[in-house]
């Protein structure tokens, strides 16, 4: 597997990225997912909007070596991807609740995104190389971009999404509160419709993992039906 890089040409984005306090993000393509067990013959991942520090990544992460007792939750951000690792920490620890009170969530569930490591980083996912067995990894990665041992390996999967109308506000919340997002809710919401937000496309992201749903390791939630069933 390899990428193909290309810089954002979108005119709005460009004009106003500094004023947004943006990134400079760019877009990144696998070349080559024939691996991928998608179930649409005719599929061809688009590129996807990270950050330029994936380049710094991209060679550890393909060649990351994948446990079979890991456990992964994927998912586009805010989607209920924190409430998905608790319960899902839960459920493989034996509902030990205080453990997860004692240990704070991102040493249980490191990220395995990596998009904010330091440049002069030469060991990216330390805290998920470093976990004890079985570990539990987060991602925001499209599927064309996971680690190649993925798919021969079969760890559990959870991927969950919601409702891009409740993502797009969260998300917006989120960046303003703690990425230092300068723009406006309806700024933010035209970006994200155009596909220019981190881990964009949006739409794309939950297709490609729905096409993974007829795999026996991968389970496919709904945001909306776990607020339900917890409310019941």
């Amino acid at each position: 597997m390899s990428y193909e890089y290309s810089e954002i040409t979108d005119p709005t984005y460009r004009a106003t990225r500094q004023e947004r306090n943006e990134p400079d993000y760019v877009l990144v393509r696998p070349t080559d997912c024939s691996q991928v067990p998608i179930r649409d013959p005719s599929w061809k991942p688009k590129p996807t909007v990270l950050t330029s520090v994936f380049k710094n990544i991209d060679s550890a992460l393909k060649k990351f070596e994948v446990l079979p007792d890991d456990v992964w939750v994927a998912s586009y951000p805010k989607s209920g991807t924190t409430w998905c690792q608790e319960m899902v920490w839960l459920i493989c620890n034996d509902l030990d609740y205080q453990r997860a009170a004692d240990v704070n969530l991102v040493e249980r569930f490191p990220s395995m995104n990596g998009l904010f490591s330091r440049p002069d980083d030469h060991r990216p996912f330390k805290e998920v190389l470093e976990m004890p067995r079985p570990r539990f990894i987060k991602t925001h990665l499209h599927v064309g971009l996971l680690p190649e041992a993925i798919w021969t390996v079969k760890p559990k999967i959870v991927y969950v999404h919601r409702n891009p109308k409740s993502v797009a506000v969260s998300f917006y919340h989120h960046s303003a509160s703690f990425t230092g997002y300068k723009g406006t809710l309806e700024d933010f919401t035209r970006s994200f419709m155009r596909d220019l937000q981190l881990y964009s496309p949006y739409h794309e992201h939950v297709i490609e993992y729905n096409q993974l749903s007829h795999l026996d390791n991968v389970l496919f939630l709904k945001y909306e039906d776990m607020k339900q069933v917890s409310t019941d």
